[in-house]
């Protein structure tokens, strides 16, 4: 699927598909950055798993002083993942 938005933070990178799937890379810390379970370092794009209670992600947005990153579901719901405190 194709990468229709990239955001990045101090620490990781983000990259949202045509299908509504998230993918993320860079330094995971144990705040838990990557939203994979990762700490250290990820170089490959790895997909995110909200849950499965999740509908297609239709937008990204990555907090950019901080290890965060929020999704918002076609459904209106939000997910989040890092340290960030909304």
């Amino acid at each position: 699927h194709n990468v229709i938005d990239i955001k990045a933070n101090a620490n990781c990178a983000y990259a949202l598909t045509t299908n509504g799937d998230v993918y993320s890379w860079g330094y995971g810390d144990y705040y838990g950055g990557l939203g994979t379970g990762v700490n250290g370092y990820q170089f490959t794009p790895t997909k995110i798993d909200f849950g499965s209670s999740a509908h297609p992600i239709v937008a990204i947005s990555a907090c950019s002083d901080g290890d965060a990153l929020y999704a918002l579901d076609e459904n209106g719901d939000v997910y989040g993942v890092g340290s960030a405190f909304a």
